[in-house]
């Protein structure tokens, strides 16, 4: 099965866009995403013989089951249940077993900088899953950087307005406080866009993108209600967008009337239609590029599409033309599933115009064409719009170069739009006091974090802006470090951060981390406030850590309640319920809520690893060396690196652990041995910190389901699975 969904990668920006315009999945104010990959018969490393005869017979499916134990059942578990409640708890025990099998840790989430900015706060969709966060038209962007006391009035305000209470208007407010308004949206990129196709992409950087090009059917405002766009926003009846069959398996909504689609120039191409999502649903299909994995099992038919065994007519996708509908059939209820549908993957698209660039429906039409196919390719011209955005330029290479998207004059929402022009530009990170100066002298960019481990923290200061410093938000994107399970790739492309290893010293790393002891040990080392402290700074160091995989308010129980053992009352978050089976697990955690180092515990640490040389025996051969692979072009994540590295070895001794730090010349090198390796096989780190993941819907699942056995989940990549 295709593994790759939506992930986030963790900056290796030293300056990035702020937070309060962003959004939880995969654009990454304080985070790029993307890279390259390794390739079959790259030039990885092979491993040597004796290590090769080691793991000779050892399948991806027994390191999960020895390492994870219980997990693929508990998911099982919770992925059958329909009882939201019961669904949640679930998923909470699902997600205890795998913080306890301590294959990864949770490290932050996005946001906490100290930052610049001349974005008003929650301007733009505020929602903590799908693609929403990502749109930019109304944003609202001032000419003079904001004071974090205004800041802090608006988001009063806008508190305000979320509770019931008096309209956000954040522009009247910042008009009479002397502030004057910028109708573009300038903002930087690190790795290049691959496709403007948001159906045959799973890469958070294609979406920031592309989603300014399409509406979906719903979407988020400002303020987290889902809100109709191309739908209709009356069509059930009281309100409601959609229709609900009497089994609650079928929804069915209205295409709005007027809605066009646009070339490249702006010469309108006729009406969204009905049949445009449905289109749009069987090409994210045939594509495979990861995102039908986000609907198999979920929507009738879909699994049985894929494996090639049904037509698309089978699909529980159904369009009426004249009725101008479009329904999904779902396999099971699920209350949430309109929150699904906020995410670019349901987007709409025109059959002919798809067909006039080379493209074909049907999964081996698609694979027939899909070379030769010009649609979504990065030419300002293979693309039509029917959102607020229309593309005019895109020089984007691997290093330089940006994308330029202007305001779509026949756009069925311009009152509600206020930006005009928005602009992508290459920055690598390397020097930071470009879009500093950028931020704070000319005023064009919506803003930057603060660091100070690359000098802007103090270039601020210096320059007397103490007023205009404030906290970032944080939000639902986490990100976390992973151990390699089986690692089998020693050097990244052309031998870059090529290991330093024996054969020796593989086996015996291998062999320690097999062990749950040991792997506890590591990770309880870990200082994550003196490693994130590292780039914030001390004020800082604890205000965006996060301590579970899915944020922990992400959901709450709607009622009182009870599953194996665990109770909760009504209104009880999904982490409080986690943290309770955790418990029964591991009694050293207990605190899983955001914005302090559960994990860092020095002396629980030292007694996993007693217990764990107790418990290997003749395998133990220390000093177990575990590699850790940095960016070397970009020196703030050399240095945290630096950090992990003094942290575990002071706390375990440099006679037990030593960790190496590999620097990779380049970025691409980086995070293709990483979060953008082509899969478990290709990952050449020990413990990689560089990635993570933001939901794409509103269920626990979106988060826990990248561990999913069998190649199902995405993130056991990261632990050098599948």
């Amino acid at each position: 099965m295709t593994k790759s969904i939506k992930k986030v990668s963790l900056s290796l920006l030293s300056l990035v866009t702020i937070a309060t315009l962003a959004g939880c999945q995969k654009n990454d104010n304080s985070s790029s995403q993307g890279g390259s990959s390794l390739q079959p018969g790259s030039s990885s490393q092979p491993a040597t013989d004796a290590y090769e005869e080691h793991i000779k017979g050892l399948t991806d499916q027994d390191v999960y089951d020895a390492t994870m134990v219980g997990l693929g059942a508990a998911l099982q578990a919770a992925n059958n249940e329909t009882d939201q409640d019961q669904r949640f708890a679930k998923f909470a025990k699902a997600e205890a077993i795998l913080l306890d099998s301590a294959v990864m840790i949770p490290t932050t989430t996005r946001g906490g900088y100290k930052a610049l900015t001349h974005a008003a706060p929650h301007t733009v969709p505020y929602v903590d899953c799908g693609n929403d966060d990502y749109r930019v038209k109304g944003a609202v962007i001032t000419t003079q950087l904001i004071t974090a006391e205004d800041i802090a009035a608006l988001r009063q305000q806008w508190a305000t307005a979320r509770s019931g209470g008096a309209a956000y208007d954040p522009k009247s407010y910042l008009q009479g406080r002397g502030y004057s308004f910028n109708t573009t949206y300038n903002t930087t990129w690190s790795t290049p866009v691959k496709t403007m196709d948001p159906l045959a992409t799973s890469k958070a950087n294609d979406s920031e993108a592309s989603i300014n090009l399409f509406d979906g059917l719903v979407q988020y405002d400002n303020l987290g209600n889902l809100k109709a766009a191309i739908a209709e926003d009356n069509f059930g009846g009281n309100g409601q967008i959609w229709k609900l069959s009497a089994d609650k398996k079928t929804y069915t909504f209205k295409v709005r009337s007027g809605v066009k689609w646009v070339t490249s120039d702006g010469n309108e191409q006729g009406d969204v239609t009905a049949e445009d999502f449905a289109t749009g649903f069987q090409h994210m299909l045939d594509t495979k590029c990861g995102l039908g994995d986000l609907v198999d099992g979920v929507i009738a038919g879909v699994t049985e599409y894929l494996a090639g065994t049904a037509e698309f007519s089978e699909v529980g996708v159904k369009f009426d033309a004249a009725q101008k509908t479009i329904s999904y059939t779902l396999v099971k209820p699920e209350t949430f599933f309109p929150s699904r549908l906020c995410y670019t993957m349901f987007s709409p698209l025109k059959k002919t115009y798809f067909e006039s660039k080379g493209g074909a429906l049907g999964l081996d039409e698609w694979q027939e064409a899909s070379a030769d196919c010009l649609y979504g390719k990065t030419g300002k011209n293979d693309i039509l719009s029917c959102g607020p955005f229309r593309i005019t330029s895109n020089t984007q290479s691997e290093s330089s170069g940006e994308i330029n998207f202007v305001a779509n004059a026949s756009y069925y929402d311009r009152a509600n739009q206020n930006i005009q022009n928005i602009k992508f530009v290459f920055d690598d990170g390397n020097n930071p006091t470009a879009l500093f100066n950028h931020v704070t002298q000319t005023h064009d960019y919506i803003g930057c974090n603060l660091l100070e481990n690359n000098g802007t923290m103090k270039m601020a200061t210096d320059a007397n802006l103490q007023d205009y410093i404030y906290t970032s938000d944080t939000d639902a994107t986490t990100y976390f470090g992973a151990l390699n399970l089986k690692r089998q790739s020693f050097a990244g492309a052309n031998g870059d951060a090529k290991s330093l290893k024996s054969a020796a010293q593989k086996i015996a790393y291998h062999d320690a981390v097999q062990n749950k002891s040991f792997r506890k040990a590591i990770l309880y080392a870990f200082n994550r406030t003196s490693w994130n402290g590292n780039t914030r700074g001390a004020e800082l160091a604890q205000t965006n850590l996060r301590n579970m995989y899915t944020k922990p308010d992400f959901v709450k129980m709607s009622a009182a309640g009870s599953f194996d053992g665990v109770s909760w009352e009504a209104n009880d978050t999904y982490g409080s319920v986690v943290s309770k089976y955790l418990q029964r697990l591991d009694d050293t955690l207990s605190d899983l809520t955001d914005g302090h180092d559960e994990w860092n515990k020095p002396q629980a640490a030292k007694d996993f690893l007693a217990r764990a040389k107790t418990e290997l025996g003749a395998k133990w051969s220390g000093p177990v060396h575990i590699e850790v692979v940095a960016a070397g072009p970009v020196a703030s994540n050399v240095s945290q690196a630096q950090v992990l590295k003094q942290n575990i070895e002071d706390t375990l001794g440099k006679e037990n652990v030593i960790v190496d730090v590999l620097t990779a010349q380049k970025t691409d090198s980086y995070y293709s041995l990483g979060y953008q390796a082509e899969d478990g096989a290709h990952n050449g780190n020990d413990l990689f910190a560089g990635a993570g993941w933001g939901p794409d819907f509103a269920d626990p699942s979106t988060y826990v389901n990248t561990y999913l056995p069998d190649g199902a989940g995405y993130m056991t990549m990261l632990n050098g699975l599948w």
